[in-house]
């Protein structure tokens, strides 16, 4: 008989405060308090951003003191990625992810669309909404992936920034509203992401553009 594999799978509690009691705890404070050692990253799946996170956010109000230094409130969309970044106090290197939590206000007076608008450039939305999966199949939330240009619409330069921005199914259903009459939702989740330059396959493209001048010149 051939013997079948072993599949395991992450069962997500589906009650936030049990990951806030969880996470409360002076162990976890204590390792959240002392920068991460060199090789470890923090990369939260999407499922873990919207089941642990994003929904504590929501009903509870807070994250645990020692994980707020990984998500920053902000009001996001009045700052270039640049800024957004500084903001943050342990930032490395060779870092590629931030996360943050944002008010989303609308650009119109009762319209449904987010405005994008910061002081130096635009997030451009790049695809629609991606439906985000529990492990039984339902879909419990959703993420829109954008650019960010520099300048004005139109004539904008993209960049190396990219946003991850997750709603629960209920903030797209627009059940679970903002505050004010121009706020579309009180929190979403962002994840800033920033390219980092393949130098390698920088250096092969400088010796294939040099190679290719040296053949012209000497023709």
């Amino acid at each position: 008989m051939e013997e079948q594999p072993l599949v395991r799978h992450l069962v997500v509690a589906p009650d936030p405060e049990y990951y806030y009691n969880l996470m409360n705890g002076d162990y976890c404070e204590r390792i959240m308090s002392e920068p991460l050692p060199p090789g470890m990253r923090f990369l939260p799946t999407d499922v873990e951003l919207m089941q642990v996170y994003l929904k504590q956010k929501l009903i509870i109000g807070s994250l645990p003191h020692g994980l707020r230094k990984l998500f920053l409130d902000v009001t996001l969309y009045q700052h270039s990625p640049q800024e957004l970044i500084g903001m943050h106090e342990q930032s490395e290197e060779d870092q590629e992810d931030w996360y943050f939590f944002t008010p989303r206000n609308r650009k119109y007076l009762n319209g449904q669309r987010p405005g994008r608008t910061t002081g130096n450039g635009y997030w451009k939305a790049i695809e629609k909404d991606t439906p985000i999966v529990e492990y039984d199949g339902e879909v419990i939330g959703f993420k829109r992936v954008s650019d960010f240009y520099e300048g004005r619409h139109l004539g904008g330069v993209k960049t190396e920034w990219k946003m991850h921005e997750y709603l629960t199914k209920e903030q797209k259903d627009h059940t679970h509203a903002g505050t004010t009459s121009m706020q579309l939702n009180k929190w979403v989740l962002c994840k800033i992401k920033r390219k980092i330059i393949d130098y390698a396959d920088e250096h092969e493209d400088n010796y294939v553009r040099d190679k290719q001048y040296h053949e012209e010149a000497f023709q």
